[in-house]
């Protein structure tokens, strides 16, 4: 099972997988599922809910489409990324 991280997010909390998913986003200023695929350990299905979930909470913006796809970082990601 996934441990939570001790950083709050509007009574929302992050899992270390999403906060790992925000670090390599912040680092690279952005990146494609794939990538996150790679570090999640994550089935694909478990990957692209957890990036939705970030998206839905305002810490992603997502751009493009199917492969085309990429994924950066809010500022409001970058202040819960710290």
């Amino acid at each position: 099972l996934l441990e939570k991280s001790s950083k709050p997010l509007d009574k929302v909390w992050l899992s270390d997988i999403q906060m790992k998913l925000l670090h390599l986003t912040a680092k690279r200023g952005g990146a494609k599922a794939n990538d996150f695929l790679q570090i999640s350990g994550l089935s694909t299905r478990g990957t692209y809910k957890t990036l939705q979930k970030l998206v839905d909470s305002g810490l992603l913006d997502k751009t493009g489409e199917k492969k085309g796809t990429v994924y950066t970082i809010t500022e409001k990601g970058l202040e819960h990324s710290k």
